[in-house]
């Protein structure tokens, strides 16, 4: 799979029918920006860029051949292409349409749509905008609005005094009821439906899509579904998305869950918080730990050899001048006990590293040379 490059969703309202936008008379371009405020509308909650942008796939679509060779209009695709928010090197000005269909080829060809909750609304979204250009160009512009509890409605404006559009069917399955009070002189509202045609009395209409939910407990839900209408300006097509909504005991079930988990998630970033002072604490600390001072003695009796003063006898212990926090000589001290009383001694109880530079056989327990590094927080 070709990783395409991410690009922003704000784009899109843009895109798919910027060519089409350039061809328009000035009395459709109020329809056209009908057509971009419901786009924009749709993907508003949309803030996520999608893994493959749906906005590049169908300008290609429309600009491309599956070859990688051009169709359509070279102006057509500029006025398209400017709208990206995305830099591609081309290697000549004038040949930025040829140059884009043979560059994206690859990334055309190997196209995977990511089945995920933005895609289908970019998807669905682009589908509508893209027809309701396409209308526009006709004369009248149609769009719809979902207000999310199942009604729908379906919204078409003409801006030509002359165009008296028509609506040729109207396609919903059979949990929705269509209604308006648009199509008859008395502006009552009726029943609508798509065996026969509606002729407008006015310049814009409406149609109300209402359906039934289907229910799962207390909870309603709408499944994913598609309504259009067909009118002589050309066909429109809104993809409403599946949408959940939980019933009274499981929305206050769902609210207390999610305040346990917050509360849940504010513990665990005061955990980690605390964690990590700790842990810089420790940091600072260790970076601080520094050579406060060393010295040097040796160990064996007093008549062997030594490099160092002082030199202890084990025989003897440690001598009294050299005990801290009241350290008494055991009766049976080793070497290696009096030299690590000593360093002790030394460093005034601080941590210590001792190394024995020599040692030699001899005498009762032998000779050896000691040096003792004192380790400890080193003040600014």
């Amino acid at each position: 799979m070709v990783i395409r490059p991410k690009y922003s969703l704000k784009v899109m309202a843009t895109i798919a029918g910027l060519a089409a936008i350039a061809t328009m008379s000035a009395s459709a371009m109020e329809s056209a920006r009908i057509c971009k405020d419901v786009y924009q509308d749709a993907t508003r909650n949309i803030t996520k860029s999608v893994e493959v942008s749906e906005v590049v796939h169908d300008l290609y679509s429309r600009y491309c051949r599956a070859d990688g060779s051009t169709k359509g209009n070279a102006g057509d695709f500029g006025l398209a292409y400017e709208a990206l928010d995305v830099n591609f090197s081309f290697s000549s000005s004038e040949n930025k349409h040829s140059e884009f269909c043979s560059t994206e080829y690859e990334n055309f060809k190997d196209y995977v749509r990511i089945d995920r909750y933005d895609n289908h609304v970019v998807v669905a979204a682009l589908s509508s905008f893209n027809d309701c250009i396409s209308s526009a160009k006709q004369g009248m512009a149609i769009s719809h609005t979902d207000y999310g509890n199942g009604t729908v409605v379906i919204h078409g404006r003409s801006f030509d005094p002359n165009f008296k559009p028509t609506i040729d069917n109207i396609v919903a399955d059979e949990s929705f009821t269509c209604t308006s009070v648009d199509f008859n002189s008395r502006g009552k509202k009726r029943v609508v439906r798509g065996d026969k045609v509606l002729v407008l009395n006015g310049h814009s209409w409406n149609i109300f899509f209402t359906r039934e939910p289907d229910l799962d407990g207390t909870n309603v839900i709408y499944p994913r579904t598609s309504i259009g209408v067909a009118t002589s300006a050309g066909t429109y097509v809104a993809t409403l998305i599946e949408s959940t909504r939980l019933g009274f005991r499981d929305a206050k079930a769902l609210i207390s869950e999610t305040d346990r988990l917050a509360a849940e998630l504010d513990q665990t970033k005061a955990a980690l918080n605390e964690a990590q002072a700790k842990a810089d604490a420790e940091e600072a600390r260790a970076n601080s730990i520094g050579v406060l001072k060393w010295g040097t003695f040796s160990l064996g009796e007093y008549d062997g050899p030594a490099l160092f003063r002082p030199r202890l006898d084990s025989r003897n212990g440690l001598p009294s001048q050299y005990r801290i926090n009241g350290l008494t000589s055991p009766s049976n001290f080793s070497n290696t006990t009096l030299a690590d009383d000593y360093a002790r001694y030394l460093c005034n109880g601080s941590k210590f590293v001792r190394y024995e530079l020599r040692s030699r056989p001899g005498g009762c327990c032998g000779y050896s040379d000691h040096i003792v590094i004192c380790l400890g927080e080193i003040q600014d």
